[in-house]
C-alpha cells in the first residue's frame, strides 16, 4: 500500500472465523485488529492474540477504528449493533465509521438493523462470507450490499478489504440495497429456489443446494433410520452410497462440520423460515428443532449416532471405490467414453461402473490408474448374453478430491 498507512481495523468477535478473517487482514498490512475480549474464555483470547487482535473497550473501537466488522453468531448480531450505534451517539467521533455485518440473517432483519444506523453517521454495510476459513489455499467470498446513497463507501470498503487480502464481491445494480448479500446468504444455506428481489442477487441463485438446509435434512432421516434399527441405519448408508454417491460424500464431509456449530444453526433455521415464507417456512422450522435437538444434546447421544453413521457410510464409500476403481486419469476416461460406447453398442442402454482415478497431493490425477479395456468389453458382452441393462458411466469430476462417483451417462444403442 505504499506509504498510505492501512485504515485501523476492529472485528468483533474473535470467534474461530472473525479470528481467521482478522489474521488475514493482518499479515496483510492492516497490522493489529482491534477487537473485544471482555467476559470471553481463554482459548478465545489465546486465538486473538495468536491473530494479532488486541483488546479494547467498545469506547475505544468507536473512537479508533474506520471499519467495524460484525462476525458473530446470527442471534447476537442485532444487540452488537445496538451496542455500537449506542457507544458512537455519546463519544462525540465526527469521522466517517463503517459497520459491516457479516452475519447470516435474513433480509428483513438487515432493514430492521438499518433502521438503527440511520442518522448515526454510521455507514452500514450489508456483508455475508460464503465458504469455510481463509487459508493459504483458500479465499472465501465475502458479498456485500449497501444503500443506494453509499455506493462510494461501498467501493472505498471492496478496494481497502481487497488491498488487505480478503475476497470482497459488491453487489450492486438497479434496486440493489441492504438486504441484498443477506438473501444471497439465505438462497445459498437453504439448498432452495427462491428469486431474489433486486438483480445484485440475483447473479448468485445458482449457488442454491446442499448446506445447512441439506445436512438438516440428512440428520432428520439418520435420526429417523436410528430410531427404527440400527440395521436399518446401515442399510440406509449403503443404499446411499448405491444410489447416490454423491450424496454420501457430501454427508460423510458435512455432517461432523455441522453437529458443533448447531447451537448457530437454529436461529439461521429461524431466519431462513422468515425470508421463505409460506409451506418453506414449516420446512425451516422443522430444520431449526433438529438443530436444536443436536445442539441440546447434554449426553452427546444424538451426535454420538450422526457420528457412528457417517463412519458407516464412509466404510462403505471406501470398499465401494476400491471395488469399482478405474485406473485411468480423468481426461482418458472421457477420450475413451466414445469407443466405450461402440463397444456396447450391441446392448440396449447397458452398464459400466467406473471410478476416476485418486489425486495425489499436489491435485494432479495419479497417473499409476489405468483401466484394461478387454475388462470393459468383457463385462459389456456379458451383459449383452443376459439381454442388456440400463447402463451408466461414473466419471469423477478431477476437481473434486473425493473418490465418490458423479454420474456421467449415456445411452448406448
Amino acid at each position: 500500500m505504499g506509504s498510505i498507512s492501512a485504515p485501523s481495523l476492529a472485528v468483533l468477535a474473535p470467534g474461530t472465523m472473525g479470528a481467521a478473517i482478522a489474521a488475514r487482514l493482518s499479515v496483510s498490512g492492516a497490522g493489529t485488529i482491534l477487537t473485544n475480549l471482555e467476559g470471553r474464555s481463554e482459548s478465545t483470547i489465546c486465538r486473538a492474540h495468536s491473530s494479532n487482535m488486541q483488546h479494547a473497550s467498545y469506547e475505544d473501537i468507536v473512537q479508533r477504528a474506520s471499519y467495524i466488522f460484525s462476525i458473530v453468531p446470527p442471534s447476537e448480531a442485532l444487540n452488537l449493533a445496538e451496542t455500537i450505534v449506542s457507544t458512537h451517539k455519546v463519544s462525540g467521533r465526527q469521522r466517517p465509521l463503517v459497520f459491516i455485518d457479516c452475519n447470516a440473517v435474513n433480509p428483513e432483519s438487515m432493514k430492521r438493523m438499518q433502521t438503527l444506523f440511520d442518522g448515526t453517521g454510521i455507514t452500514l454495510l450489508d456483508g455475508v462470507i460464503m465458504g469455510t476459513l481463509p487459508t493459504d489455499s483458500f479465499n472465501p467470498g465475502i458479498y456485500v450490499s449497501a444503500d443506494p446513497k453509499d455506493t462510494a463507501a461501498l467501493d472505498d470498503f471492496t478496494q481497502m478489504a481487497n488491498g488487505l487480502g480478503l475476497n470482497v464481491i459488491s453487489l450492486k445494480g438497479e434496486g440493489a440495497g441492504i438486504g441484498d448479500a443477506s438473501a444471497v446468504k439465505m438462497v445459498h444455506s437453504v439448498g432452495i429456489s427462491v428469486r431474489p428481489q433486486s438483480p445484485g442477487a440475483r447473479f448468485l441463485t445458482r449457488q442454491q443446494g446442499i448446506v445447512k438446509g441439506t445436512v438438516g435434512l440428512f440428520m432428520i432421516m439418520i435420526l429417523a433410520a436410528n430410531a427404527a434399527s440400527p440395521s436399518t441405519a446401515k442399510g440406509l448408508a449403503h443404499a446411499l452410497n448405491l444410489s447416490h454417491p454423491t450424496l454420501a460424500d457430501i454427508l460423510i464431509r458435512l455432517v461432523p462440520i455441522c453437529i458443533p456449530k448447531a447451537y448457530r444453526f437454529v436461529f439461521e433455521m429461524g431466519e431462513m423460515s422468515s425470508f421463505t415464507g409460506g409451506d418453506g417456512a414449516e420446512v425451516f422450522d422443522t430444520l431449526s428443532k433438529t438443530y436444536g435437538r443436536v445442539a441440546t444434546d447434554d449426553r452427546g447421544d444424538v451426535a454420538d449416532t450422526l457420528l457412528r453413521f457417517v463412519e458407516q457410510a464412509k466404510e462403505i464409500s471406501v470398499v465401494f471405490a476400491e471395488s469399482i476403481k478405474v485406473r485411468r486419469p480423468y481426461e482418458a476416461l472421457r477420450s475413451d467414453v466414445e469407443e466405450w460406447k461402440r463397444c456396447t453398442a450391441p446392448v440396449h442402454n447397458g452398464i459400466v461402473y467406473l471410478v476416476q482415478a485418486r489425486r495425489d497431493v499436489a491435485g494432479r490425477p495419479d497417473e499409476s490408474s489405468r483401466v484394461q479395456k478387454e475388462q470393459c468389453t468383457s463385462y459389456n458382452a456379458q451383459k449383452a448374453q443376459r439381454g442388456g441393462a440400463s447402463r451408466q458411466i461414473h466419471l469423477l469430476d478431477p476437481k473434486l478430491a473425493t473418490n465418490t462417483p458423479v454420474p456421467f451417462f449415456f445411452d448406448a444403442y
